[in-house]
């Protein structure tokens, strides 16, 4: 469903239409699938899917600027539950320096506020000249000098995000993913482990926007990847927490043999870790986990779930604090 948001004169005088695509629009599909054509294969997939078919309670909006009809700058928005990644900002090259897309991205603010968004996440080049058009915006570097950038309605949105609740597991979920983007790419505490997700690449922190859409691609081509988050349910507006991803899917470095089995847990709910790599687990292959530390709390998880210390891999894993050993933990009876 197309939606109008007004209009906007740029700075050549042309009259540009604002609006929002609220997916699923297969009657959009001829437009915006070629303007976003250049996108790699795994964004492509979800800007197709999710114009031809709902995606659970993932929100997919694009939101366009049109001269005579025709898209000439875009921005997306994919979100559920007040959480929102923003991506895909593209201006046709002979309609930019117009203040084009300026124009369309105040205006898809200030409808995702009244959609009641609290959180909206993007990444970009730090420094760069995009970087300071969201600034502008009120979006903030996540971590000093990163451009994994943030905006907030308030400053208690994100601790409010992470109070304190009862967490179950169940299978991933498209709506899930600007939450995962959200959890991947927190700040590390000092008492977390890594790499963050071997599975995913990701050492202290990293972003989930690609990952999570090439998971999504993975699993429809490999039935056996299992995935499952911790879900904190809320009481209103059907908004949650996501506190935790499980990953089980072969591993590349064994050729399939073996399978690794990927878990991140918010320091606050560590101990529902063990419950959230059991949802994935399945008697079979063997597995293989990595943790940086013998004596934390991921390698005490994976002891109890029956795992053994198999190897370590000296100064194999580049994190904030320099180089790390990587242990490798091995259960050859699931």
């Amino acid at each position: 469903m197309y939606r109008h948001l007004g209009r906007t004169t740029l700075t050549t005088g042309e009259e540009m239409d604002l609006g929002v695509v609220e997916a699923p629009d297969p009657a959009w599909a001829a437009q915006l699938d070629p303007f976003l054509g250049h996108k790699p294969n795994e964004y492509r997939f979800h800007v197709q899917e999710s114009l031809q078919k709902p995606l659970d309670a993932l929100q997919t909006l694009f939101y366009i600027g049109t001269l005579g009809g025709r898209v000439i700058t875009h921005v997306m928005i994919v979100g559920s539950g007040g959480v929102g990644i923003l991506g895909h900002v593209y201006t046709l090259p002979e309609h930019r320096r117009k203040k084009a897309f300026h124009a369309l991205m105040r205006a898809q603010m200030d409808d995702c506020i009244g959609r009641n968004y609290t959180i909206i996440i993007l990444g970009t080049g730090y420094d760069s000249p995009p970087y300071w058009i969201y600034h502008g915006f009120g979006f903030r570097s996540i971590t000093p000098g990163s451009g994994s950038m943030m905006w907030s309605v308030g400053p208690d949105a994100v601790s409010t995000y992470w109070r304190e609740g009862a967490a179950t597991a169940r299978p991933v979920l498209w709506a899930d993913w600007p939450h995962l983007d959200l959890l991947l790419g927190r700040p590390a505490e000092a008492m977390e482990e890594q790499p963050r997700s071997f599975y995913f690449g990701i050492s202290d922190r990293g972003s989930m926007e690609g990952p999570f859409l090439a998971l999504a691609v993975a699993q429809r081509r490999d039935a056996s990847i299992q995935a499952a988050v911790l879900h904190v349910p809320r009481d209103t507006d059907e908004r949650g927490s996501i506190v935790g991803l499980a990953v089980l899917a072969p591993e590349a470095r064994s050729f399939g043999a073996r399978r690794v089995l990927d878990v991140y847990v918010h320091p606050r709910w560590f101990d529902q870790a063990a419950e959230l790599a059991r949802s994935v687990l399945a008697p079979g292959t063997p597995v293989v986990s990595y943790t940086t530390a013998t004596d934390g709390v991921r390698s005490h998880m994976l002891t109890g779930l029956g795992f053994k210390h198999e190897a370590s891999l000296r100064r194999a894993v580049r994190t904030s604090a320099g180089l790390r050993d990587l242990t490798m933990y091995v259960d050859e009876d699931v």
